[in-house]
């Protein structure tokens, strides 16, 4: 098949404009905090190439000419670089998802508050409007004492609270604040994304690492009791140690139960790292998940057991070259419902 692509720039279409000019084409797709990005690299050698407008609104498609184009992003260019002898323009562009106001300091303090009210405020704060996933929507109902934000962007407060004590992701996307499990494979409207097969003949190579994981049996964490001036320890897993202590102490039973059972669940799904590439699919997605399955008995290359099953994609980096064609690359996990 025939790798394309289409680019526009606010809104026009300058992909034919940029074909013949075209050197490489890198997209990284994260499922996190971190912005999804975007790199063109561009032949200058005549210097007749516009100078792009920082802040320009990119639309990018990947695909096929035979079996069309997928919608992959959209991205705001926020640096424009030259370089020579070989005139070459390269073009970096963060995704338009992630907004800068997210990420500027404030100190807040929120009294006798929830998780949900939480993402209400800060959501409001930047024109978004929470998103829940219905299977941690119930989460949205802790309560805390108190909350402080104190020099501490609102990204940086969404992290903590819902990453690290929760296990959730929390993220800008279109006009939405979602909130998803994480490594459940779930999109920004809080549906399934849709599963995709690989066949071990479908990628170009592949490699599984199954470190020893963390011999912990549970997690402790302590919350002081302010009424009675007494610290207090929650677990999360088993009873038997080794328990895994987290440090400091929580404010609240809340938030140590919360992170106690974060931590617990990033323990179980540790160790195991998928790595793949393939010949370009711009339906995987951060976030998505995988299913790797064996073709039917016969001749041909098969996954061993230990690799045969479900995953879900931790990044994904497509890459357009007029040379090399069109290739995408993977890290995943095992699928959280998955860990044991």
């Amino acid at each position: 098949m025939t790798p394309d692509f289409r680019l526009t720039a606010d809104g026009q279409d300058f992909t034919a404009l940029i074909r013949d000019r075209l050197i490489a084409m890198h997209v990284v797709d994260h499922p996190g905090e971190e912005a999804d990005r975007l790199t063109l690299v561009l032949d200058d050698r005549d210097h007749r190439l516009a100078w792009p407008r920082k802040g320009a609104l990119l639309s990018l498609e990947l695909g096929y000419t035979e079996t069309g184009l997928v919608p992959v992003g959209r991205y705001i260019a926020d640096e424009v670089a030259a370089s020579g002898p070989a005139a070459v323009m390269e073009i970096e562009a963060r995704a338009a998802d992630l907004r800068e106001t997210l990420k500027t300091v404030r100190t807040e303090s929120y009294p006798a508050t929830t998780l949900a009210a939480i993402a209400e405020t800060v959501a409001a704060r930047h024109g978004l409007e929470p998103r829940w996933d219905s299977a941690v929507a119930a989460l949205g109902a802790t309560a805390y004492d108190h909350i402080d934000q104190a020099d501490e962007s609102d990204m940086h407060l969404l992290t903590r609270l819902f990453t690290r004590q929760h296990g959730l992701l929390a993220k800008p996307a279109g006009p939405y604040l979602v909130i998803v499990p994480r490594g459940r494979g779930t999109k920004a409207a809080g549906d399934s994304l849709p599963e995709i097969e690989l066949r071990p003949a479908a990628l170009t190579e592949w490699r599984a690492a199954f470190p020893d994981r963390e011999r912990y049996l549970g997690v402790t964490a302590a919350y002081i009791e302010y009424h009675q001036a007494e610290r207090i320890t929650v677990r999360a897993g088993g009873e038997v140690a080794p328990l895994k202590q987290l440090r400091g102490v929580y404010p609240s039973k809340a938030e140590a139960v919360a992170a106690a059972e974060a931590e617990w669940d990033r323990i179980r799904r540790s160790g195991a790292r998928l790595q793949g590439t393939l010949p370009g699919d711009p339906r995987l997605l951060a976030g998505g998940p995988l299913a790797l399955a064996n073709p039917d008995p016969g001749p041909g290359p098969r996954f061993r057991p230990e690799i045969e099953g479900r995953w879900v994609a931790l990044a994904v980096r497509h890459r357009y070259d007029p040379q090399t064609g069109f290739t995408t690359a993977f890290e995943a996990e095992p699928r959280q419902e998955d860990a044991s």
